[in-house]
């Protein structure tokens, strides 16, 4: 009983974070997802639902290990990208992966946020590769900066890696703010 009110307890929390993330329009239409481990389970949104209007049975369970679901709805194409952070660190109790507008251009770019932030190239969204490159890379950082993709940002809980998304998309923009300040002032 008290495993179903925790699932019950972390599908709530996931919707909730879900519906900010799309408020801070930090994705857009079934783009994005979110998920939460607990014990050999991963908790993620399903395949084709949209964070802006997530309900917790928008969650689907996985398998860590294997990465099958446990029903016949499937998981988002990310889903090995999420299993692959959770392999990668034990610390790491949630995911969020978003498509922020300003940290994605300086991926893109080729830029960094911070010591806490890695950069990756282009690989392709859902791909296996794109997992495996995510998950060296959230050995030693908190955030994961996608070029031409999105962010993937990681916590002890849900809140904590919504935070660091929230966190990477505001020095994002300072950093692009001051950037064409500077270039304005070239001109």
């Amino acid at each position: 009983m008290a495993a179903e009110r925790n699932v019950g307890k972390i599908k709530r929390l996931l919707a909730k974070y879900g519906r900010q993330i799309g408020r801070h329009h930090l994705v857009m239409g079934a783009m994005g997802n979110t998920s939460a481990r607990i014990a050999e389970k991963v908790w993620i949104k399903r395949g084709g639902a949209w964070l802006e209007q997530a309900q917790p049975d928008d969650f689907v369970a996985v398998d860590l290990r294997s990465g099958k679901p446990e029903s016949k709805e499937l998981p988002s194409k990310e889903v090995f990208l999420h299993l692959g952070c959770y392999r990668a660190r034990a610390d790491i109790q949630a995911v969020v992966h978003t498509h922020p507008v300003m940290a994605t251009a300086l991926a893109t770019a080729g830029f960094s946020l911070n010591r806490k932030c890695a950069v990756l190239p282009y690989y392709v969204p859902g791909s296996k590769k794109l997992a495996r490159a995510v998950q060296r890379a959230i050995k030693k950082k908190d955030a994961v900066l996608l070029a031409k993709h999105g962010l993937v940002t990681v916590g002890k809980d849900i809140q904590q890696a919504y935070q660091r998304t929230l966190s990477c998309e505001r020095e994002a923009a300072k950093i692009l703010k001051e950037a064409l300040f500077y270039l304005k002032k070239r001109v």
